[in-house]
């Protein structure tokens, strides 16, 4: 929650402000202390790629949706397959969206299979902050 209150109450009507990628990194790390195999996991990262899209357009319901679910429900696993759906379509229409491969949105699921508490934080606080500077290397290549 902390993540989605900061970026709300710091940013302006013309601007979304994010949390700084080592923020970010440090609430995963040293404060929700998740393992640095599911914050540094490329699947992961990726699909938090797609997810900061809708934060910037200040659309907070897939990462509450994300933040909500519940290991004993398909709620984790249908709020991506829908913010995927509306990504797809948002490309169709000529967005600049990135759209994870099949193969990280299983790696994603496996991962969350093993620790779903872990991997769905992870996944929200990434996308509430800025792209770190590898992720940014890849976009421009």
């Amino acid at each position: 929650k902390f993540a989605r209150l900061y970026v709300q109450e710091t940013s302006t009507n013309e601007w979304v402000n994010l949390l700084y990628p080592e923020t970010a990194k440090y609430l995963l790390k040293e404060v929700a202390m998740i393992p640095k195999e599911i914050i540094e996991n490329p699947a992961l990262q990726s699909l938090a790629r797609t997810l900061r899209y809708f934060i910037k357009e200040r659309k907070y319901d897939y990462a509450d949706d994300i933040r909500n679910a519940r290991k004993d429900s398909r709620g984790f696993e249908e709020t991506i397959a829908k913010m995927l759906r509306e990504a797809r379509m948002r490309l169709e229409q000529k967005e600049k969206i990135f759209i994870p491969e099949d193969e990280e949105i299983k790696e994603v699921f496996a991962l969350a299979n093993e620790d779903f508490e872990s991997t769905k934080l992870a996944l929200v606080i990434l996308a509430f902050a800025f792209p770190s500077k590898v992720e940014e290397e890849k976009r421009e290549s």
